[in-house]
């Protein structure tokens, strides 16, 4: 393999470890919320506008990141 190709292959790994650990806390933080539907968001998606008020994005990076300093302790100094 290409070094190209090998760099693509360990950046889908990633996103996919991304978006893997994202969905497991998301099943874990929709408990305590309750939500029907918890929709993703980027500007060629097929959402164009959403109210805000509905928007969970800093309240789930605020746990996110909670998360990962309490299993990574030396990492978040």
């Amino acid at each position: 393999e290409s070094f190209q190709q090998e760099m693509a292959m360990e950046n889908m790994n990633i996103n996919n470890m991304l978006m893997d650990t994202v969905t497991n806390f998301l099943k874990r933080f929709n408990k305590t919320i309750g939500y029907d539907y918890v929709l993703g968001y980027n500007k060629a998606g097929n959402i164009f506008l959403a109210n805000d008020t509905f928007d969970i994005t800093n309240a789930v990076l605020v746990e996110l990141n909670r998360e990962y300093r309490v299993k990574n302790p030396k990492a978040a100094k």
